[in-house]
């Protein structure tokens, strides 16, 4: 007998205990094995404030689970000769140049930028509405400097977002475009995207934030979001700007790092391409390496 179908009681018992205990609001719950569903299950609510239950299609906001999709798509163009991941950004970007404390401004590669080593943080001057183009974001992510010198340390960054200008600048077009031919189109991911069709606004579930006693719902105009303590290069830093309503604006600065929405089955569909050797998006080397 399978194994993930014996064991689903003890599944919906933590997903259970997780809505009674308010550490979550509501999921969309699925577990393939060898490629094929055995476990689905929608729990909870899509939105709380309007007693919305949830739905198995429910679109979500995928936050830094836009990170491997973008990453797929710079791998591919790796892959096709497009780019190289030895190449400096300037190559691409040639006015981003971020400042060590020291005023040196070294080399930052593609490669630094997708493992998250190129010196930058998160919590920099992040206006509060997201209501920005590619161009000023950059801009802004260079002014800020960098926290080490790149290859040096590892730190979570906005280093995916300066990937995603990176893409936008070698393929000469918007990384809606670059994600559709490489990644989303190939593999039907038609929940997938940085903006929503008009149907997937009905089918949009809301943001929360954690809180106590109960998740905090996250308002469209944006909250900022503060970074745990005990990280020594987020201290003193503001945290970060969320803001649900972006996904609504078509102008807003495309996040490579953070913007993307999508469902369930779209993100499973994805992560089973890269499990299975990477076709039609990736070669099995490139997955493997």
């Amino acid at each position: 007998m399978d194994t993930t179908v014996t064991r689903a009681p003890t599944i919906d018992a933590a997903i259970d205990q997780a809505l009674a205990d308010a550490r979550i609001v509501g999921a969309v719950v699925l577990v393939a094995q060898d490629g094929a569903i055995v476990y689905r299950r929608a729990a909870g609510l899509a939105d709380r404030e309007r007693n919305v239950p949830m739905r198995e299609h429910a679109v979500f906001r995928l936050a830094s689970l836009s990170k491997p999709l973008v990453t797929a798509a710079a791998l591919r163009l790796v892959e096709l000769g497009r780019i190289a991941l030895s190449d400096p950004v300037t190559r691409y970007l040639p006015d981003f140049r971020p400042a060590l404390a020291s005023g040196e401004v070294p080399t930052i590669t593609l490669r630094h930028l997708l493992t998250h080593t190129a010196g930058l943080s998160y919590g920099f001057m992040q206006p509060p509405d997201g209501s920005y183009a590619m161009a000023e974001e950059i801009e802004r992510i260079a002014r800020a400097g960098l926290a080490y010198p790149p290859g040096s340390q590892w730190a979570y960054s906005v280093s995916m977002d300066v990937m995603g200008a990176v893409l936008e600048a070698a393929e000469g077009r918007g990384l809606d475009a670059v994600m559709a031919e490489h990644v989303t189109g190939p593999l039907r991911l038609a929940s997938m995207g940085f903006d929503l069709t008009a149907g997937q606004r009905e089918t949009l579930a809301a943001a929360y934030a954690d809180g106590k006693p109960a998740p905090l719902r996250i308002p469209d105009a944006g909250t900022r979001v503060h970074f745990p303590p005990g990280i020594p290069l987020y201290e003193g830093l503001a945290g970060i700007h969320l803001v649900p309503a972006r996904v609504f604006d078509s102008a807003s600065f495309r996040s490579s790092g953070a913007g993307m929405a999508g469902n369930a089955a779209d993100m499973l569909a994805f992560i089973e391409t890269l499990r299975t050797g990477g076709a039609p998006i990736l070669t099995r080397a490139t997955c493997r390496s």
